[in-house]
């Protein structure tokens, strides 16, 4: 819809997806099955994906964490931002890059100290994050 309607780069390497709190939920369920499109993930204030307990990145994911040097190779950016003063959201931040490292696979984390899950947050996450984009 959005290419038939505006002027768009249809290359993935045009293309990010980014999403703060359930959003970021999305971008990580449509981004990483949909590789062809994107290749660049922001992820802001993640909360739990599935349920409250989190049932982490990989169950969530599926296939596309099975190979870490394939979503390497295919993923430029895979970001991370959260707020040290969002205890929930922090903390599962931290579980996933936890994850990630386990796995093997590149991401990019920062934080900002003190912040709560609010606007603030997203706009300092989302300042650092578009800053990459362009490198």
């Amino acid at each position: 819809m959005v290419d038939g309607s505006l002027r768009t780069l249809t290359d993935r390497t045009q293309r990010a997806m980014a999403g703060l709190s359930m959003g970021s939920c999305v971008t990580l369920q449509t981004a990483l099955h949909n590789l062809d499109l994107f290749d660049t993930l922001g992820i802001f204030s993640g909360p739990p994906l599935g349920d409250e307990d989190d049932i982490g990145m990989a169950a969530a994911a599926g296939g596309p964490m099975d190979d870490a040097v394939a979503l390497n190779a295919r993923v430029r950016l895979l970001w991370f931002g959260a707020g040290t003063g969002e205890p929930r959201e922090w903390g599962i931040t931290q579980r996933r890059m936890v994850e990630l490292d386990a796995a093997g696979i590149r991401y990019t984390y920062w934080e900002t100290p003190d912040v709560a899950h609010e606007w603030l947050t997203w706009r300092r996450c989302l300042n650092e994050f578009v800053t990459l984009l362009f490198q």
